[in-house]
């Protein structure tokens, strides 16, 4: 599911499709580069919890891109979250964003040990 560069998504409408989406269990691609998770409009922003949830319900995903979102540092704790749980993705694209380097690195790392137990 190609939704890139959408900057035109309502909270509303990202609400509802990371709801729709966590019950869904073939979608194998999404891609929302240049998709505002955290919505001008809507502070606090729940949807980068809805996408954690949506990564945790999802046992289809293999590549989910990233590229270009605003990723503050919450967002990213939440991906992180997500990605715990998630053992299906294997491709995480997540270039031309800024974000503390810690929290960076440590969804690094969760994915480098999810791979390791995945593969044994």
């Amino acid at each position: 599911l190609d939704i890139s560069d959408n900057t035109g998504l309502s909270p509303e409408a990202l609400h509802i499709l990371f709801s729709v989406l966590s019950d869904n269990q073939t979608l194998a691609v999404l891609n929302l580069s240049g998709v505002a998770l955290n919505h001008p409009l809507s502070s606090p922003s729940p949807n980068p919890v809805r996408l954690a949830d949506f990564l945790k319900a999802n046992t289809a995903l293999l590549s989910l891109d990233l590229e270009r979102v605003p990723v503050p540092d919450v967002t990213l704790q939440s991906i992180s979250e997500g990605l715990q749980c998630n053992t299906s993705l294997r491709t995480l694209n997540m270039t031309e964003h800024l974000c503390e380097k810690r929290l960076f690195e440590r969804v690094q790392e969760r994915l480098r040990r999810r791979a390791t137990e995945v593969s044994s």
